[in-house]
């Protein structure tokens, strides 16, 4: 009769009176096993339900130690509960039994078992076994929310090729929507060196208004065009950037594309700038952009003026040194070729 109360209330979700009910079940002697292992297990979910994990502690233990071979969904029941106490040490001894009981009998270990596992090795620092088990758990649950994570403890543990084999198969499938999603995806190809991926991702979603068109994401784009040696279409995205630059920096990179292209006369205007504007890593590497353009334009004294303000900065510079003697030999062949036209 208290087994019929106990089940009516519970349908009508009136918790507290299926609790009542099903202690008096419990507290009356020589009721059936299996009456008694059930209304135990059912007394502690409620427990649960109603916000006493303490209680369902008590009556989950009950369970484990009374029922001949307790299912592995009774021990990940117990690691919630204990997980519920800010008990995280039990937790995961109970989780852990759970799922390898569950892989002992061949039964089928659910999401929500892999992910409490994850997180509790995960407080244990224990980020190795914490990866192993988001992997299975990706493998039987391709989730996006399931990969993102798996892919940020990839970040976190530098393996940049697994994190980007996760982020392709989610740009594959169309689930990458957001701005920072293409962003990442783009940097991990560059970084893993193919940028013509990076290129066709960030120039799509900037057609498509996804990716903002600032000023850093054009120079993103136009740093991975030049990487994939597209020399014109970087310019096309670096001229674009460079129009609300604040420093010298974007303008040093576009120099270096034009003098790339032969277009010294576009390399002289824009490594001035940069040196204009300045805050650049290396002021030598600006004049040695702008001693290679004048020097395409077989402007010598010019080229030697750029070379000498490189001394100047950095007197061991080797580069800068070799660049003068060459440029000298090349102006003084000018000169006789000319002095030889004259006479």
């Amino acid at each position: 009769v208290w087994n019929m109360y106990a089940f009516i209330a519970f349908s009508k979700e009136d918790f507290p009176s299926a609790i009542k009910a099903y202690e008096k079940i419990v507290k009356q002697s020589n009721i059936p096993w299996a009456m008694q292992d059930s209304t135990q297990y059912s007394l502690a979910q409620l427990y649960m339900v109603t916000d006493n994990p303490k209680k369902a502690l008590v009556y989950i233990d009950k369970w484990l130690t009374s029922v001949p071979n307790p299912s592995p969904k009774g021990y990940v029941f117990k690691a919630q509960v204990h997980y519920q106490l800010t008990d995280l040490k039990n937790a995961f001894t109970s989780v852990k039994k759970g799922v390898d009981l569950a892989d002992k009998k061949n039964v089928k270990v659910k999401e929500g078992w892999l992910q409490l596992l994850s997180y509790l090795y995960y407080e244990k620092k224990d980020i190795n076994n914490a990866m192993l088990v988001l992997e299975r758990l990706v493998a039987i649950s391709p989730k996006k929310s399931f990969i993102t994570q798996l892919s940020g403890m990839y970040m976190n543990n530098d393996r940049p090729k697994d994190q980007l084999s996760l982020y392709r198969a989610l740009y594959e499938k169309k689930l990458l929507k957001k701005e920072k999603e293409l962003l990442t995806i783009a940097n991990l190809y560059i970084a893993s060196g193919v940028p013509v991926k990076a290129g066709v991702i960030l120039e799509r979603g900037i057609r498509d208004k996804v990716i903002e068109g600032t000023s850093k994401n054009h120079e993103l784009l136009g740093n991975a065009w030049y990487r994939a040696q597209e020399l014109d279409k970087s310019i096309v995205w670096l001229e674009k950037a460079a129009k609300n630059a604040k420093d010298g920096k974007i303008f040093l990179r576009l120099a270096s594309t034009y003098l790339d292209l032969e277009r010294f006369d576009d390399a002289v205007r824009a490594a001035k700038k940069a040196l204009k504007l300045g805050d650049l890593p290396k002021d030598e590497t600006a004049h040695i952009i702008l001693g290679n353009a004048y020097f395409g334009k077989k402007q010598y004294e010019n080229a030697l003026k750029e070379f000498s303000s490189v001394i100047k900065i950095d007197e061991d510079n080797k580069f800068a040194k070799q660049w003068i003697r060459y440029v000298t030999i090349e102006k003084k062949k000018q000169e006789a070729f000319i002095a030889f036209i004259n006479d």
